[in-house]
Parts: structure tokens; C-alpha cells; sequence
């Protein structure tokens, strides 16, 4: 299931990112990252507690036209040996503002959210979940050099689960080095 979806989210990507045209002269536009990644989630009940998860994350961007561009985002979140999450997210964001080395960018990206066993009550009553969930935040983007960019990504991660949308203030972070290609 992990491989198929993370998969699916690279194609995806890639596919968009070969479609945008380029400028004659200009580098492509592309962006490819890792990050490490965090993940704190609220309490959908008073019977369950805030959780902190981390992992890493993959993410590709690419502009689509003029300040509007595509974000995908897979992350691979496992707080314990038993028990690990993935999340792919597709959407778009708006370069929101940009100077000569920095740009900041806002989005929204519906995706999937799929929970082993192990969680719990925190997303399903009983066995693994999949579930829908939707990030809204910004990205912050400062250029190191021609090719290489540093990447800070915060949002509210909104989780449908087992008890219906998860009240806001699911935390996700993720900061990492992407490659400009």
C-alpha cells in the first residue's frame, strides 16, 4: 500500500513537472526535496491524548502559470517499530511573495492519510484507517546556491477520522533541503 500510493505521487509529479513549458534560456523549474518532517496531532476526544509524530518527507514542485504552482508531498511519519503513517498530499500553492534569494508560498493540498494498527483510538477504533485529510499552511524558500534552495513548511493538517474532522491545530511541520531542477 506504502509503495503504490508513494508510487503514484512521484508520477504524478513528474508528469506535471515534464508538462510546464519553459522559457528559452531559463533553468527548470522544478523542485525536488527531503525533509524531515513532524507531525502533532490534537485530541479528537478527552480519551485521547496529543500525539507527536516524525519522519521524513519527499516533495516535488512546479510552477503551472504565472504565481500559481504544484505541490506534492509524500511523508512517512512512525513514532514506535509497531506503528507508522503515511501521507501523500496533492495541491496547489500561490507564490504569495518573492525577493531575489527567498520566496513565501501559500497552499492547500487535499490527500490521504493511512494509520497502521498501532495508532489506536487516534484515528480508527479498531485496525488501520485511511483517511482524507486536507493541509492548509505556507512554505517559506530561501535560495543557497543555483541549484539548491532551503525549504520551511508549516500547516494546519485538517484529518477526517473514525470521530469526523479532527478540530483544527494538527500541527505539521517540515524543513530540508530541496534540488532545483
Amino acid at each position: 500500500m506504502r509503495s503504490r500510493a508513494a508510487a503514484l505521487t512521484l508520477s504524478i509529479a513528474c508528469t506535471i513537472a515534464m508538462a510546464t513549458p519553459r522559457a528559452r534560456g531559463q533553468s527548470p523549474p522544478a523542485t525536488l526535496g527531503i525533509n524531515y518532517a513532524a507531525l502533532r496531532t490534537s485530541a479528537p476526544s478527552s480519551a485521547v491524548r496529543r500525539q507527536l509524530y516524525s519522519g521524513f518527507a519527499v516533495e516535488l514542485t512546479a510552477p503551472i502559470h504565472g504565481r500559481w504552482g504544484f505541490d506534492g508531498e509524500a511523508d512517512f511519519l512512525a513514532p514506535s517499530a509497531s506503528a507508522w503513517m503515511q501521507e501523500t498530499l496533492l495541491g496547489l500553492r500561490y507564490r504569495a511573495a518573492q525577493g531575489r534569494r527567498w520566496a513565501f508560498y501559500l497552499g492547500a493540498r487535499p490527500g490521504f492519510l493511512y494509520a497502521s494498527g498501532g495508532f489506536g483510538a487516534a484515528f480508527s477504533a479498531v485496525g488501520p484507517s485511511f483517511n482524507f485529510a486536507l493541509d492548509l499552511g505556507g512554505t517559506a524558500e530561501l535560495r543557497i546556491s543555483r541549484q539548491w534552495l532551503w525549504r520551511i513548511q508549516g500547516g494546519d493538517l485538517l484529518i477526517r477520522g473514525s470521530y469526523g474532522f479532527f478540530p483544527a491545530n494538527n500541527l505539521q511541520l517540515s524543513t530540508g533541503l530541496a534540488f532545483h531542477f
